[in-house]
């Protein structure tokens, strides 16, 4: 069907032809002849990145001691300790169970600022109740102050009892920005600037996000008077609403999974070199 280089053939068949196109691009790549195809990953990358952009100092100590971020980040939710977890392996040979009901969930469904239904999407049995749900992601934020304050946002305290308003990490840097065309804010290792109606992200690398004609619109959220930031772009995920070329909101903890999605591409473009 591809083959046939007709769009309609394409969307007759599959429907999306972008979602299509996206789906067959990893399947693409293929050896020479006589050549062989290696593939490499990193692991934990986005964690790594996240960690180090943040600087969630106990987490970068935990990554150079090469342990289990799952049962660490496990660990700084329940209390229990790392000499926990290696007793309980040692006596069982398995892993404890907090690994994939506590640290897994939390360490793939937090890092950008989610909440239940981010829970759920990694964790779909009946172990926690919606309320227990809640308490572990309060208590991995808690543990995560760091890669909380570069989420960013517009109210200083907790969201439903704030103590002052204020910009604040890259939902606050990339604010700052719209509301002041010309000058570059910037947080830690991550700046924003808007130039020509465009919302310019630059990275660690040099290398630029984009976000087009970035509007700021009033809301209320958390009984508090607040700023939307939104762009257009195109909308590939069916989630986020109607496919194809959208005004889409965004964030602090979107932008954060965008910058650490491409600092991580970086790196192994980097190292693909």
């Amino acid at each position: 069907v591809m083959q046939s280089g007709s769009l309609d053939r394409v969307e007759e068949v599959f429907g999306n032809a972008v979602l299509t196109i996206s789906g067959c691009i990893r399947g693409l790549f293929v050896a020479a002849p006589n050549h062989d195809l290696i593939c490499s990953d990193y692991s934990s990358i986005e964690a790594v990145v996240t960690a180090v952009l943040s600087g969630e100092q106990w987490r970068i100590d935990a990554f150079n001691r090469k342990e289990d971020i799952y049962l660490v980040s496990a660990g700084r939710i329940t209390g229990r300790t790392m000499d926990e977890y290696l007793q309980y392996h040692k006596e069982t040979g398995d892993k404890h169970p907090d690994r994939q009901k506590i640290g897994k969930p939390a360490e793939l469904g937090l890092g950008f600022g989610g909440w239940l239904m981010a829970w759920r999407q990694f964790d779909k049995s009946d172990n926690f109740s919606d309320e227990e749900v809640k308490e572990n992601i309060k208590a991995w934020r808690e543990a995560s102050p760091a890669i909380v304050e570069m989420w960013g946002g517009q109210l200083r305290g907790k969201p439903w009892n704030p103590d002052r308003f204020e910009l604040f990490g890259l939902e606050g840097m990339a604010i700052a920005a719209v509301q002041n065309p010309g000058t570059m804010y910037t947080y830690r290792y991550i700046s924003y600037g808007v130039k020509d109606d465009v919302l310019y992200c630059r990275l660690p690398s040099g290398r630029y996000l984009t976000y087009h004609k970035p509007r700021l619109a009033p809301i209320i959220k958390w009984d508090q008077p607040q700023l939307q930031l939104s762009y257009e772009g195109w909308n590939s995920n069916p989630k986020m609403g109607a496919m194809g070329w959208q005004r889409i909101e965004t964030y602090g903890g979107r932008l954060m999974e965008n910058v650490v999605q491409a600092v991580a591409r970086d790196i192994m473009a980097y190292a693909n070199n």
